[in-house]
């Protein structure tokens, strides 16, 4: 299995999506948002839906999306967060 790297913006957008469904918060800029999105899903974590305008209406994460969320908090149990 290969490993994937994610950059902070990556990992900050798929946080989000594990832990809070998918949508952007309001506090969160919308641009880096669903570009980091469109990265996540191009390696294959994330599975995204879009409006007219381009950005991320809804996400979730794909199968290997969970299975690397699973493998992260396997390798250590006490965070507390994601990344």
């Amino acid at each position: 299995m290969e490993r994937i790297k994610l950059t902070r913006e990556e990992k900050q957008a798929f946080r989000i999506v594990a832990e809070f469904g998918g949508k952007c918060p309001a506090t969160y800029p919308q641009h880096v948002f669903t570009a980091s999105i469109r990265s996540i899903e191009r390696k294959g974590l994330v599975k995204a839906n879009y409006v007219v305008g381009g950005h991320v209406w809804n996400a979730k994460l794909t199968e290997e999306g969970m299975k690397m969320l699973k493998r992260r908090l396997k390798v250590n149990k006490n965070m507390d967060y994601l990344f």
